[in-house]
């Protein structure tokens, strides 16, 4: 990696970028294998649905304490490994143990209290373990470029490997596994998460090889001397005066809650396996749907590289609220049997679909990039490093409200009368099923994007204060430097006095 001490920016090489990227990669993985718990939960461990909606969003608060703890944690990592990637390694082996025991070890052969208890506790532990892989990988991300034409690449090449993930996940899931299993069942997940393993691990091995020449303990504690230690002073700082902070906060955690709610299995099977009457449809599009969402995606992140970050955002939250729009007027005014049937409306609705699954990359890209500049702004504020903290302190707000999307799906689905089981394709579809599939998958995405819309009013980085923020940090940095070989210098002295001695 260029010394970040001799210019104002730095960074790995492109392809080294999107190798890196892959990490975020691998955690989503994993959160498509925790997306089907639910339906482990009622036909592995007894579990009703409304109990599984109520343990899921206990843990998304457990999350939230998680944080706070690995903010303070992973910036004290210093090993021959770098900083970030030994918390990334961890936070993937916890995620591996916990998925293959609640998948492969122990449903069918615990039930009732001890089932109950065992569910909980693995599920817990899973998300310890998707804190510190999520934690150490935006830390890479911090340091592994500061420059305004690469950083929007980290999320790009992120958002990119992403949506063929997922779309090899959907071709996966609605053509062979559903076919072969003809339901959403434990035999199916089992599957599902072996598959998963081996991906997931193949990602974070090339991601962390790809990571190495950014991830150097000695560069990190040269650059950042004296600046990674936080106290609770810190934490009112960033959430009282820094203006940057509140605005992304707000539009991070209204997009996020509206991202889990609409993502989630069951509103998936409620949308095409009952809405459209036809569940392989979801797989039969991805390639389209992906091809849209790469075009966009990168259209996207072009754009942030000439314009910046935030004026990016913005507009485009504009546009997701007018296609959710479109498109629920759209579900409305059709016979919605007939997407999968008749040319005309397939056509339309995959270029919805495959539209919305790109503003929901897209957005989610442009987040990070906003985060990852709050964290060199509060550098230039405060001569403080905070990136674990900005992270930590970001997440804990935001899934205190991000723990409702669980309780609204649940909720939802008891008024459809799904009670102790989940939904399934071919069950009947009614005006009310309608109404609450697009409530889920469109109602929410809409209400997040106009949050965000009027949180991002008061966000101060423009591009241009992103240079001055950049320049003044270049400075900080050398001066951090000269300290640390200072003391570097003192220190090797007094050893070789106390050495004479003896």
């Amino acid at each position: 990696m260029e010394n970040s001490t001799s210019s104002v920016y730095y960074g790995v090489s492109k392809p080294r970028i999107f190798l890196a990227s892959m990490i975020q990669s691998s955690n989503t993985l994993f959160k498509i294998a925790v997306g089907s718990l639910t339906y482990v939960a009622t036909g592995g461990f007894g579990l009703t649905v409304l109990l599984a909606g109520w343990i899921a969003s206990a843990a998304r608060i457990f999350d939230g304490i998680t944080d706070p703890i690995a903010a303070w944690f992973v910036p004290k990592v210093r090993s021959r490994f770098g900083v970030a990637r030994p918390t990334i390694f961890m936070g993937y082996f916890l995620q591996l143990a916990t998925v293959f025991l609640l998948y492969h070890v122990f449903p069918g052969k615990v039930s009732g209290a001890i089932g109950v208890v065992i569910y909980t506790a693995l599920y817990f532990i899973n998300i310890i373990g998707y804190t510190l892989l999520n934690m150490g990988n935006e830390l890479l991300q911090n340091t592994i470029t500061n420059d305004p034409k690469k950083r929007p690449l980290v999320f790009r090449y992120s958002a990119t490997v992403t949506s063929l993930v997922t779309m090899v996940y959907s071709i996966y899931r609605t053509k062979i596994l559903y076919p072969k299993y003809g339901e959403i069942s434990i035999p199916y997940l089992k599957e599902l998460s072996t598959i998963i393993f081996i991906l997931a691990t193949m990602m974070v091995v090339v991601g962390l090889i790809a990571a190495a020449p950014a991830d150097n303990a000695e560069n990190f504690e040269k650059n950042f001397h004296g600046a990674t230690k936080f106290k609770l002073k810190d934490i009112w700082n960033l959430v009282a005066h820094n203006p940057a902070f509140l605005s992304c906060f707000i539009s991070k955690a209204t997009d996020k809650v509206a991202s889990e709610t609409a993502s989630n299995s069951a509103v998936n099977t409620l949308l095409f396996g009952i809405v459209i009457g036809n569940y392989a449809f979801s797989g039969d599009i991805s390639v389209y749907n992906t091809i849209i969402s790469l075009l966009l995606i990168w259209v996207v992140t072009g754009r942030a590289k000439k314009k910046g970050n935030a004026s990016t955002y913005v507009r485009w939250s504009w546009i997701n609220i007018a296609i959710a729009i479109v498109t629920a007027v759209f579900m409305l005014v059709i016979d919605t049997t007939t997407i999968s049937v008749s040319i005309v409306p397939t056509v339309i609705f995959v270029i919805l679909f495959g539209i919305i699954r790109a503003f929901k990359s897209a957005m989610n890209a442009s987040i990070g990039t906003l985060q990852a500049d709050i964290v060199d702004y509060e550098f230039y504020l405060h001569g403080k490093y905070l990136g674990p903290l900005v992270s930590s302190v970001s997440n804990v707000l935001g899934k205190i409200f991000d723990s409702v999307s669980s309780v609204i799906i649940a909720w939802c689905l008891g008024m459809l009368g799904y009670t102790s089981t989940m939904p399934q394709p071919g069950d009947p579809m009614t005006n009310a099923v309608l109404w609450v599939t697009l409530i889920l998958w469109l109602g929410m995405p809409l209400l997040g994007s106009l949050a965000s819309v009027i949180a991002m009013h008061w966000y101060p980085l423009t591009k241009e204060k992103m240079e001055e923020v950049q320049a003044a940090n270049k400075l900080r940095r050398e001066q951090n430097a000269e300290i640390y070989e200072a003391e570097e210098r003192a220190a090797e002295k007094n050893a070789a006095v106390n050495s004479s001695r003896k």
